[in-house]
């Protein structure tokens, strides 16, 4: 009797075995390293930081118009118009968090990363974004402009252990051996409106 009950058990043990394989044994264990992920607020800083140094410039040629008696009045209107795009750009630079600030202990990516004409995408995997983004579009581009990878993906999973403020989706890049020299970003929140639109290159 005991033999019957040990050999009803092998072959259960078995059975659910052979039926975890074929159906598969769940997601497997995200595993991040210094180049198989691309965080989106990571693009949306250089993009800011970039805009920020551009508007600096602009600001003072126009306090130099304006100090050498060269401005009039649209000089001065551009001056107030770049100051606020400067300041916007800054508040929405302390609103970008770090994924430490949420507990997650990630390799960061090499710098300058990601700059796209200094960085390795070949071993891209994932792509990480805020909690508020509901979609996202990223295309990388090659040097002549054509699209060598991403996609808009509208399905991201909450990132385990960041705690609900990060969420995660696959992300490829399809011709591998094009270096990248441009990657641009759409972002949409959960009403499907575009919160922003940038290019990093």
């Amino acid at each position: 009797m005991k033999a019957k009950i040990m050999i009803l058990m092998v072959s259960l043990i078995g059975l659910s075995s052979c039926i975890k394989d074929y159906h598969g044994s769940g997601p497997k264990e995200i595993e991040f390293t210094e180049k198989n992920y691309l965080y989106e607020g990571h693009l949306y800083q250089v993009y800011i930081d970039g805009e920020i140094e551009a508007l600096n410039i602009e600001i003072q040629v126009l306090k130099d118009k304006i100090a050498n008696d060269l401005g009039d009045e649209n000089t001065e209107k551009d001056l107030a118009a770049a100051a606020e795009r400067r300041d916007g750009l800054e508040d929405d630079l302390k609103s970008i968090f770090s994924l430490e600030q949420v507990g997650i202990r990630i390799p960061p990516p090499p710098p300058p990363c990601p700059i796209p004409n200094n960085c390795d995408f070949s071993g891209l995997e994932y792509v990480l974004a805020g909690t508020g983004v509901e979609k996202i579009r990223i295309l990388f581009f090659n040097e002549g402009g054509d699209v060598v990878g991403g996609g808009t993906i509208d399905e991201l999973s909450p990132l385990p252990g960041a705690e609900g403020q990060i969420n995660y989706s696959n992300l490829m890049i399809g011709d591998q051996n094009s270096p990248v020299s441009a990657i641009q970003v759409q972002v949409f929140n959960s009403d499907g409106v575009e919160e922003r639109n940038y290019t990093v290159k």
